[in-house]
This record gives C-alpha cells, structure tokens and sequence, in this order.
C-alpha cells in the first residue's frame, strides 16, 4: 500500500496553518499590493519583511535562504547568514520575524 505523495509544506504554529510548498522556488514575506508584491509564502505579520526568506525546492529536497532580512530568519534557533542556503529537514523549525513555523516533508 502507497500512500499519494503530498507536497512538502509549512505549518504555522500559532495558526495551524498550513502552506503547501509546490513551487521550486517561494518567496517568502508580507504582501503589499500597493508596491506589487505577492509572495508564495505570505505571512502577514509587521515583523515580517515584504521580501524576507526564499525556499528552493531540488529534486525533493529544499533549503531556506534569508534575503538580508531587517528580524532575522532562524532555522532551528540559528541565525541565519543572509544569502546563504540552508538544508531543510522534515520537522524542522524556522522562524521568520516572530512567526514561528515547522518544516514537514
């Protein structure tokens, strides 16, 4: 028995949101209509840049990149270095300002 593969996905964990992650590459920030941007990932919280982490999706594997974000993006409880990629792992915890979600693969 097989189960259907589902996409990897984000959880927020003040929400129980769930983000499917199916594109191979998400932007991920706060949405602003009114300079045109729309990320893949919209978090909507002030501690939030517009534009603030990028997730790459590569033959099934994905990473997180912060694009020199003003609140920082944690994997794990580590900083990150901006525009440096990181390796995601199932169950793993990213903070993006002070939304905390969990990686699920």
């Amino acid at each position: 028995m097989s189960l259907a593969h589902q996409p990897a996905h984000l959880i927020v964990l003040d929400t129980g949101q769930s983000i499917p992650l199916n594109a191979t590459q998400m932007l991920v920030g706060r949405q602003d209509p009114r300079v045109g941007i729309y990320p893949e990932v919209n978090l909507q919280h002030k501690t939030l840049n517009r534009v603030h982490a990028k997730l790459r999706s590569h033959n099934g594997s994905y990473t997180v990149e912060d694009l020199n974000s003003i609140n920082k993006t944690r994997l794990n409880g580590v900083i990150l270095i901006p525009g440096q990629e990181y390796a995601l792992h199932n169950g793993d915890l990213l903070v993006f300002g002070s939304v905390k979600v969990r990686f699920e693969q």
